[in-house]
């Protein structure tokens, strides 16, 4: 009997131990591969991998795996129009990011609307806005970009000196006349005038463009030196005689019987002058008619004549003038044959180097009057005539002065002269 009963336990044992390997191993088991990631390695794509439904990109937490299945954050959209924002069909096809609940194809394929480009030096300091393509918005009417010395901002253009009505072919200087403001200024195009001391001949020299002849002038002659303040310049002088002829000037541009000139031809014309005296002396600044077959003073250049020894001269010009004895300030002057008007600047006369400047605001309506930058008067009667072929429409640049016929030593300073043409 004891033998029965171990034989039975004995075979009870081997018959688990069939059984054990079986439970533990059965036919169907998945085999659980350990690699990338979860084995502390990096993933290494070395073959063209494709994802038709895009590329999900977290971050995510390791309880938000399961729960990214279809969703995509970048996808390649065949018809969609490049920098659109939300993505819009019709176009060539672009790359789009799903961002903040909103697919965005202003990613990639296309150049997007600007709305704001953030400066770096030299343009540090803030951030310039930009509207439809890349393109600066502009400034106010009013104002334009200046670099302040550490960001780009709109800064006012100088109202004083910026007139309402521009010349055509003027430009825009910055800070030329040290108020931190865009000034108007001649703009070079066309002829340019101006003067040097020639040594040889003792006389200033034009120079500029063809058809700029060497200026002509009375009186007795000295250089000015250049300084830190004007450039060099040419002084004018007379004895105190009496005279009722003017006795000092210059002028530029006479042909052997006519000006080299016209009224209607130009856009600025400028001259850096200065008076030795205000006192029983007139002055004349500008341009002028001339013709050998010109009608009234205007047949010859003025020059030791008496067309412009007097307030009004049987001529045409446009010109400054300052008579002593009649004129408190500057007078801005044009002259159409004799008949004149005549308008106040408000500046009154002195010895210090000035810049005075005539600009016609459009071609045969007016022209405006600067001094020192500043817009002191605009004149729109009794303009010089600018038909074609009159005699008094050919012209010469000139300054002259005269004692009024007085006991009085007088004198005047080039600094240079320049003039735009059309």
């Amino acid at each position: 009997m004891r033998r029965l009963r171990v034989l039975g336990l004995l075979f009870a044992i081997a018959g688990l131990l069939v059984y054990l390997p079986a439970l533990s191993v059965p036919a169907h088991a998945q085999v659980i591969s350990v690699f990338g990631p979860l084995a502390g390695n990096p993933n290494v794509w070395t073959g063209s991998n494709q994802f038709t439904n895009g590329v999900t990109l977290g971050p995510v937490t390791v309880s938000q795996l399961s729960g990214l299945t279809g969703l995509s954050t970048i996808v390649v959209v065949s018809n969609a129009t490049p920098g659109s924002n939300p993505c819009t069909s019709g176009g060539t096809g672009a790359l789009a990011t799903y961002v903040n609940g909103q697919w965005n194809c202003g990613a990639g394929g296309g150049a997007g609307t600007v709305t704001s480009v953030t400066a770096s030096a030299p343009l540090s300091g803030g951030t310039i806005t930009a509207s439809g393509s890349i393109g600066l918005t502009p400034c106010s009417t009013s104002q334009t970009w200046v670099w302040n010395g550490s960001a780009w901002a709109c800064t006012t253009i100088g109202s004083a000196s910026f007139p309402t009505n521009q010349s055509n072919g003027d430009t825009i200087r910055y800070n030329i006349y040290g108020d931190s403001k865009w000034e108007t200024a001649q703009s070079g195009m066309g002829i340019s005038l101006g003067w040097y001391e020639d040594q040889a001949q003792g006389v200033p020299i034009c120079y500029g463009a063809i058809g700029c002849t060497h200026p002509v002038a009375e009186g007795s002659y000295a250089t000015v030196y250049a300084n830190g303040t004007n450039s060099a310049g040419s002084t004018y002088s007379a004895a105190a005689t009496p005279s009722t002829s003017d006795v000092i000037g210059m002028d530029v541009g006479a042909g052997g019987n006519f000006g080299d000139w016209g009224f209607g031809n130009f856009y600025r014309l400028t001259f850096s002058w200065a008076a030795s005296t205000t006192t029983n002396v007139r002055y004349w600044l500008g341009m002028t008619a001339f013709n050998t077959s010109g009608a009234g003073c205007s047949n010859a250049p003025p020059r030791s004549t008496t067309c412009y020894a007097t307030n009004t001269p049987n001529t045409s010009a446009l010109a400054f003038r300052y008579s002593a004895g009649t004129d408190t300030f500057w007078q801005a002057v044009s002259i159409n044959a004799g008949t004149a008007t005549v308008t106040s600047t408000g500046v009154v006369p002195n010895t210090s180097p000035h810049l005075f400047e005539i600009a016609a605001v459009t071609s045969g309506s007016g022209y405006n009057y600067y001094i020192d930058g500043t817009l002191v008067a605009t004149i729109t009667t009794n303009l010089p005539s600018v038909t074609s072929g009159s005699s008094n429409t050919q012209t010469i640049i000139f300054w002259a002065g005269d004692n009024e016929n007085t006991s009085t030593a007088i004198a005047g300073t080039s600094y240079w002269m320049s003039m735009s043409e059309k």
